[in-house]
């Protein structure tokens, strides 16, 4: 099973909630590591070399957190991360600590289990066989989260954990990872081309999934719990075009490229059951032959998708794949962002 993990900063957010509260504090760790809690949760004037503090990147460098992240996985004992495991014992993480953490340890353990206030006594555990895909932004502070979440999942293993270069597919750390980081650049939103380029970039990692890192007929689960909650449509967007991949058949899985999508959500305090998401079927025929004349060779207008002209479908994707800077249907097409994500999801054009 692959699990899809939208990753926010929650980690953080709850480790300084954790600070002032000693409930919470004592309850990210089982009860005989109690002592290491403060470690993980006292602010950076307290202690500098805290996990939260390490959670706050010194500068906002994506490419400096990029290459810092990379060279820990590569070497964790050479560049210190082995160190930094052992103080902070992710493995040992309860799941309250992220919503990352606490939406996948549900779903294995089926629902949530009984709980007063904030206490569950759960560690979280990624079962065996099963890839967990971690997909926030390109940051450094949401790359930091990732790398931590990460290893919360494999026990604080960093062998069992690699990163995803989204753009090229380059792939460091493990590389049968059982944790991937995968930062999706644009995906923190805040205009309109962002916005295109992060659902582009989505589609991109679907891709990849499938064909190059995962392998074809997976079972896939989207737990929408975490992350940043605008970012959601992205992810819906996502799973629904996978979705419809289920019956387009690969030379390695004839009776499709996907077995299962299914997606769910929850809230993190209150929540007393998984809440399924529904998914639409957004077939790879229909999207296929209505994005058949996308041109690539023109320039991409700002705040818009690639151009089009009509294709051989009947217009069951317009408005939402696509759309008309005119508003007449057939007249100066144009992708909309989930449009970008769908074309490069099904690989729409077969040699590129």
């Amino acid at each position: 099973m692959i699990h899809i993990l939208p990753v926010g900063l929650s980690l953080r957010e709850n480790l300084v909630k954790a600070c002032d509260d000693p409930s919470r504090c004592e309850h990210l760790l089982p009860s005989k590591d109690f002592g290491r809690a403060r470690e993980i949760v006292a602010p950076k004037e307290e202690d500098p070399n805290s996990l939260r503090s390490r959670l706050y990147p010194n500068s906002d460098d994506k490419e400096r957190a990029r290459t810092e992240v990379t060279a820990a996985l590569n070497d964790p004992a050479g560049s210190g991360l082995e160190d930094q495991i052992k103080r902070f014992c992710p493995g040992k993480w309860t799941q309250p600590i992220s919503a990352e953490m606490n939406a996948i340890t549900r779903f294995a353990a089926g629902g949530p289990r009984r709980r007063i206030g904030f206490r569950i006594k759960r560690v979280t555990k990624l079962q065996r066989g099963d890839t967990a895909v971690l997909a926030g932004t390109d940051t450094a502070a949401g790359l930091l989260s990732a790398l931590w979440n990460a290893l919360a999942l494999v026990d604080g293993d960093a062998r069992r954990v690699g990163l995803l270069d989204v753009r090229s597919g380059v792939l460091t750390g493990a590389q049968d990872a059982a944790a991937l980081i995968a930062p999706i650049p644009g995906l923190d939103a805040s205009s309109a081309d962002e916005f295109t380029a992060s659902m582009f970039h989505l589609g991109v990692l679907g891709r990849r999934l499938i064909r190059e890192v995962c392998g074809a007929g997976g079972d896939y689960v989207f737990h929408l719990s975490g992350g940043y909650k605008a970012a959601l449509p992205y992810f819906i967007g996502l799973a629904e075009g996978m979705r419809g991949l289920i019956d387009m058949p690969g030379e390695e899985h004839p009776l499709g490229l996907v077995s299962s999508v299914q997606a769910h959500i929850l809230h993190e305090e209150t929540a007393r059951q998984m809440i399924p998401v529904p998914l639409r079927r957004l077939a790879w025929q229909t999207v296929r032959d209505e994005l058949e004349n996308v041109d690539k060779k023109k320039p991409q207008v700002p705040g818009r998708g690639r151009p089009m002209r009509p294709g051989k479908g009947h217009g069951t994707l317009y408005g939402y794949a696509y759309e008309s800077a005119t508003g007449r249907p057939q007249d100066d097409l144009h992708l909309t962002p989930f449009g970008e994500g769908l074309y490069e999801l099904i690989d729409v054009v077969s040699k590129r």
